[in-house]
């Protein structure tokens, strides 16, 4: 798939040098933005990297709607959790402040970066198997300024790596994680952002395989947790227990501490 980067329209002179960084970091094509518009520079890419002052977006041939970081509802629940230090995500895995976690499907990053703020002792990766999008991810991770001096500690933390899942999981060693989550596409389409709805164009559609549950419960020491459509029935067929929740999604569980399996 042929990806380019280029900058945004105005001020492309001082975006230049941070356009051409990006490309030779990523291995992307650098391409002079001039005076074409974005449909016309998708004519000869199939995706496109704009750079812009304050974020980088990603177009796609055929969609309207850009993908570009942020940390959407992470926000209003880091303070959350600095009001009552309450969290559904970070109750449903009973999370202790040094687990080390691997966000499988870390999409835009936002439950990465609650988890990462409940873990300030430990450790986040996310796992995300579409380069291009990994790359976005990782970069607004690093660069993003946010007013919550915790939400932006927790952003830097992350480790992003661009990987299929499943590939990952096999070849990790037995219990060397604390935490497994998986955030699959919803099987059933409910009311989303539209960071969301951008990522849909660009995201790995893939559903959760009997390979994935496996080795997650083989290296989670404490809990594989899933979020899912309240229901979905992936829940039942790879033996989670859900959490009941108000909610268009909930989540679920499977205990791998000693003894419970």
């Amino acid at each position: 798939m042929e990806v380019a980067v280029t900058t945004a329209s105005k001020r492309r002179e001082i975006l230049q040098p941070k356009a051409m960084e990006l490309a030779k970091e990523w291995g992307y094509t650098y391409v002079p933005r001039e005076r074409h518009s974005i449909d016309k520079m998708l004519e000869d890419s199939d995706i496109l990297v704009v750079v812009k002052a304050t974020r980088v977006d990603l177009f796609k041939k055929g969609q309207k709607e850009a993908f570009y970081f942020h940390p959407s509802g992470s926000h209003l629940r880091a303070l959350e959790i600095r009001r009552s230090g309450r969290d559904p995500l970070i109750k449903a895995a009973n999370i202790s402040p040094d687990d080390k976690i691997v966000d499988c499907t870390l999409g835009l990053g936002s439950d990465a970066i609650i988890l990462s703020v409940a873990t300030p002792k430990g450790q986040v990766i996310g796992l995300e198997s579409v380069p291009y999008t990994a790359n976005i991810v990782k970069h607004g991770l690093q660069t993003y300024e946010s007013e919550l001096d915790e939400l932006t500690q927790a952003m830097r933390r992350i480790t992003v790596q661009t990987y299929d899942y499943t590939e990952w999981l096999i070849e990790q060693p037995t219990n060397s994680q604390d935490i497994i989550y998986f955030d699959p596409m919803f099987h059933e389409q409910v009311a989303s952002s539209n960071g969301i709805n951008a990522l849909r164009a660009f995201a790995n559609g893939e559903a959760l395989s009997e390979a994935a549950v496996l080795h997650a419960k083989r290296v989670a020491r404490k809990r594989v947790v899933l979020k899912d459509s309240y229901h979905s029935p992936v829940f039942d067929h790879f033996g989670f227990e859900k959490i009941d929740r108000q909610a268009s999604h909930i989540y679920g569980v499977i205990d791998c501490s000693e003894g419970s399996l």
